[in-house]
């Protein structure tokens, strides 16, 4: 009887490691066919059952080790993968089809990683849309960079839109912005991620503060300009550029909106 549960047992390993070569779709899956075969016929047990476990041994301490090394198979998905690039392919799915659409499986097929690698490296979803959203802020400073050019502050504000709006109505990105589409979902996320959102919101307006209150220390806008006042109505066309960039496709339109207030000040 014991002898019986030794060999059941056995054979349930033996049914392992064959899904295993079979999960490598290695050629040695025949070989290891041929000789399972050859020792079940010509074999007693107790030499079939000295060479299941040699072979167990040999197959999952040696063979799969030496096989992955050479790079002759591969299970799975490799964990060695550059994460700002696996990142960054994060940041285009999020900003192409939103957060509320965007799954898992979406996520891994795009990362190109395992399940198991991308919370071991990312976390859960919300984690990796927190890195997602500081990585996108990171791409959108540069942009800022313009409104400190040098230049007269109308003209660092015209570059500032004039690139923000060929890439809102560019084809090699998506539409809008991570940014301005996911606080639509504030009150309906983690507060953690609203708080990631509301930060920039507050952050790009102080940028504009800052930009306004210098040109009028220079003596640069036509009168007084209250720039908090300004800031907020710049902060407004920024975000409604995003938004309308999705619903219209006539771009001068959007051109003459920051030309029209820009000149205003």
């Amino acid at each position: 009887m014991k002898g019986q549960i030794k060999k059941a047992c056995f054979e349930k390993r033996l049914i392992k490691t064959r899904f295993f070569y079979i999960q490598l779709n290695h050629p040695f899956i025949k070989k290891f066919d041929d000789f399972c075969a050859h020792c079940s016929i010509k074999a007693p047990f107790n030499g079939r059952l000295d060479f299941k476990i040699f072979f167990l041994d040999l197959s999952f301490r040696k063979i799969y080790t030496k096989l992955y090394e050479w790079g002759c198979c591969k299970l799975g998905r490799s964990i060695n993968f550059n994460k700002e690039h696996a990142l960054n392919k994060a940041m285009y799915l999020f900003w192409e089809k939103g957060y509320d659409a965007t799954y898992i499986s979406d996520l891994i097929d795009t990362m190109g990683i395992s399940r198991s690698t991308l919370y071991d490296s990312f976390g859960d979803k919300d984690e990796l849309f927190k890195q997602v959203l500081e990585h996108y802020k990171n791409y959108g400073y540069q942009k800022r960079n313009l409104l400190f050019s040098g230049i007269s502050t109308k003209a660092s504000l015209k570059s500032f839109f004039y690139q923000h709006i060929e890439e809102c109505y560019s084809d090699d990105i998506p539409k809008s912005c991570i940014i301005t589409n996911s606080s639509l979902l504030i009150g309906q996320i983690d507060p953690s991620i609203e708080e990631i959102l509301i930060n920039d919101f507050n952050e790009l307006e102080k940028v504009f503060k800052q930009v306004i209150e210098e040109g009028n220390k220079k003596g640069e806008l036509s009168q007084e300009a209250n720039s908090e006042l300004v800031a907020y109505s710049l902060l407004s066309l920024n975000h409604s550029i995003n938004l309308m960039s999705r619903y219209k496709k006539e771009k001068n339109l959007a051109y003459n909106l920051v030309d029209k207030t820009i000149a205003d000040l």
